[in-house]
């Protein structure tokens, strides 16, 4: 006579099963939500880590081309950027601008996959689709948002101050500026 032995699990034991998993994944959850976050702030500080070395490279041909006038383009990234009196890029296209080419400079010295573009609106969120978003003061700097993963306007966010008259610059995290 052959006896059929049944093997699996008990219903307790799959309660537990469920169980169990369900705690690992409560306490796993926000370490992968903090995985996000870090990932956009290493996206923001390299970019503008990118973007500093960037104009400080492009400072040291000014340099080594004998310190030009503003009125010749140094042959840096597409060779259209215009200097400022201090040799850094301030200018792309025009010799004698009415302000900065704020997005135009982040894209002629970098190559990169972020966009970039002027605001349009003084909610950063509503500025389309950019993951970076430029303003220009009147100071004459440039300040660069990356937006990629802001929520709302009270957010946080990277912030590149970069002052092309002097080739000073400020990253940091804060509230954007109200325009």
């Amino acid at each position: 006579m052959s006896i059929y032995k049944i093997k699996g699990f008990t219903l307790i034991e799959l309660v537990v099963v469920i169980v169990i998993l369900g705690i690992l994944a409560v306490t796993a959850l926000p370490r992968f939500l903090n995985y996000q976050q870090d990932a956009h702030d290493n996206r923001a500080r390299a970019a503008f880590s990118a973007f500093v070395s960037a104009t400080q490279l492009y400072h040291s041909m000014w340099l080594v081309e004998n310190e030009p006038s503003g009125a010749v383009v140094i042959g840096y990234g597409d060779g259209n950027i215009f200097p400022s009196i201090t040799g850094y890029p301030r200018n792309v296209d025009t010799l004698n601008p009415t302000k900065p080419d704020c997005p135009e400079l982040w894209q002629d010295l970098l190559q990169t996959d972020l966009s970039v573009e002027a605001h349009s609106d003084p909610i950063l969120e509503n500025n389309a689709d950019a993951d970076v978003v430029s303003w220009y003061r009147a100071d004459g700097s440039c300040y660069y948002y990356y937006k990629s993963n802001i929520t709302d306007y009270t957010t946080d966010v990277w912030t590149l101050e970069y002052q092309p008259l002097d080739g000073t610059f400020n990253v940091r995290r804060d509230r954007p500026l109200p325009q």
